[in-house]
């Protein structure tokens, strides 16, 4: 019996993934080239399908799908590079808006979609839970739903196709852009998506009780409050993420890596075994507990 062929697809896509990467880190390529190059992923099934069809049948069948794999990614990357010259008419801007009313505290998640996504604090005289401006991209709109339940404020915002279906490979080159404002007035859970592209999440002045942040495709820069106590659950995308822990904070950080890498550089902190762990952390009055979960790229802590 013939011996099947391993596939080629998957090593290539990998090797083409951890290049990128390499060139992102060392600043020769823009992070934001992954929003571009998600819009091919009907590329993926196309190899995928010729693969299984001619690729491992024969030697000659899997010379033919290396060469097209690699002409499609150099192609898709060219793409990437150009799409400053491919890009369609803005998107319909919106101006978000939600009062506090009469809770206490809030739940807030937000999934972020294909694009810039910037978070920050609101002044400490807003009576708004959220404050905000999303520049949409053709085609997408964001849609937020909210209660009150008990003591505490439940809002979630989500980015939606306005059409039932949504093929983004032929879509326009146009990224939303957010700009989203929390309270830092009340105490807040919230649970992040980046999604795809770079996310400058600024939590300093926030009153938080625990973060859940899953990273998509691209950079995120993450700035933790700088009073509380708090913990912080990160999972790591594709992509470079990067932790500022403010002076005078206090943490304990557990990481398990994937295919990237967790380092962590900060004064005071001492490694004991799988944890990083500051000096007066258990007497400390501002505080963060942390876990790392890497993907595939880098996680930084400084």
């Amino acid at each position: 019996m013939e011996r099947r062929r391993a596939g080629l697809i998957g090593p290539i896509i990998l090797i083409a993934v951890g290049v990128l990467l390499l060139l992102n880190t060392l600043n020769l390529l823009p992070w934001s080239i992954w929003e571009t190059l998600w819009r091919f992923w009907p590329v993926l099934l196309i190899l995928l399908g010729l693969e299984i069809l001619i690729g491992r049948r024969s030697w000659i069948g899997s010379l033919v799908i290396l060469a097209v794999a690699v002409v499609a990614v150099i192609a898709v990357v060219a793409i990437g590079l150009s799409a400053g010259t491919l890009t369609g008419p803005v998107g319909e801007r919106q101006t978000l808006s939600q009062p506090l009313a009469d809770a206490s505290r809030a739940d807030v998640t937000i999934n972020f979609g294909v694009g810039t996504a910037t978070l920050h604090g609101l002044p400490s005289d807003s009576r708004n839970l959220m404050e905000g401006t999303v520049d949409n991209a053709p085609g997408r709109r964001v849609e937020t739903d909210f209660h009150v339940t008990g003591d505490t404020a439940v809002l979630n915002i989500n980015e939606r196709a306005q059409t039932g279906f949504f093929f983004p490979f032929f879509g326009p080159q146009v990224e939303s852009r957010w700009d989203i404002g929390l309270s830092s007035q009340v105490p807040l859970s919230l649970r992040l998506s980046t999604g795809v592209g770079q996310a400058t999440l600024d939590l300093q002045g926030l009153k938080l009780t625990d973060l859940q942040l899953n990273t998509g495709v691209g950079q995120t820069l993450v700035t933790l409050p700088e009073r509380g106590r708090f913990n912080v659950d990160l999972r790591g995308g594709v992509g470079n993420t990067v932790v500022t822990v403010p002076p005078g904070l206090a943490v304990r950080i557990r990481a398990s890596q994937g295919l990237g890498n967790v380092s962590v550089n900060l004064p005071d902190v001492s490694r004991q075994g799988e944890e990083w762990v500051s000096r007066a952390f258990d007497t400390a009055e501002d505080r963060a507990d942390i876990r790392l979960s890497g993907g595939v790229g880098n996680i930084a802590v400084r």
